[in-house]
């Protein structure tokens, strides 16, 4: 049966994680005007003026049109969800392939060819990603490794300061990129006893500051001031290792026990094979 998850604006699939799959990101080019054309709401001559615009220029141009007249963003909704019914009806989209709805993109799990173009609607490849991984608190890892050129590359859907990434880089992101690396050459027992020996020196804080961050768009450390009369808990930006028996660990812990679940199921379903 063709999956009826197009008519989500925003959908994000139950299964945790996908190690060393192959995930594309489908994007409606020039979703807006192409939806309002298709729906019949501006004419050839209008869609002709708003395609040749710089996308900043078009953008401020939709933006105004949407405040003085609500419809359009009706219509341009409506269009999407025109759009991708074509796209999943065509090419057969079940739901166990969707991994995600974010509007006017769709993230698929499948290596076979799919029907891109329907009229003016044009489902551009913007990504391509070999696992992905949803944490407890919905933050979404996209990952990508190029063996050609051994390169890899990430997307964090849920932060997108970059400061506040780089910190995370310096931290817990950096372990969970190792890990998923790890997972994806087929070094399972390395990264078991990787996990596991950041997991025992994470819960008795002996790993530097950052890995205490917490791995939210917010970015800020949990401080917990037991020794005073009245204890008292608050958040910081910043913080230095002296203050490291002063932070609440338990947030991070989620992410630390997410990725040592991942790898101790992958470490038992290839036992056999080891």
């Amino acid at each position: 049966m063709v999956s009826q998850l197009w008519t989500n604006q925003n959908y994000t699939s139950s299964l945790p994680y996908a190690i060393s799959q192959y995930i594309i990101e489908y994007d409606i080019s020039k979703a807006n005007i192409n939806a309002l054309i298709s729906t019949g709401y501006i004419d050839k001559k209008t869609y002709d003026y708003l395609f040749n615009l710089d996308k900043k220029s078009r953008e401020i141009k939709i933006g105004l049109m949407i405040r003085d007249n609500q419809v359009i963003y009706k219509k341009i909704q409506e269009g999407i969800i025109q759009a991708k019914k074509l796209f999943f009806e065509a090419n057969d989209i079940q739901d166990e392939e969707v991994l995600c709805i974010k509007n006017d993109a769709v993230f698929v799990i499948s290596s076979r060819p799919m029907q891109q173009v329907f009229g003016y609607y044009d489902f551009k490849k913007k990504n391509i990603y070999t696992s992905y991984i949803k944490f407890f608190n919905n933050i979404q890892l996209f990952y990508k490794s190029d063996n050609v050129n051994n390169t890899t590359q990430f997307d964090i859907k849920g932060i997108s300061d970059e400061y506040k990434l780089q910190c995370h880089l310096n931290g817990i992101l950096g372990f969970i990129l190792n890990a998923v690396s790890g997972l994806e050459s087929g070094q399972i027992k390395a990264v078991l006893d990787m996990a596991n020996n950041y997991y025992q020196n994470y819960i008795n804080r002996q790993l530097p500051i950052d890995h205490y961050r917490e791995f939210n768009s917010d970015s800020f450390y949990t401080i917990s001031a037991t020794k005073l009369i009245a204890p008292l808990v608050f958040k910081m930006k910043a913080a230095n290792q002296s203050m490291i028996n002063d932070i609440d660990i338990n947030y991070n812990l989620h992410i630390v026990r997410d990725i040592l679940a991942i790898v101790y199921e992958y470490y038992f379903r290839y036992a056999d094979k080891r």
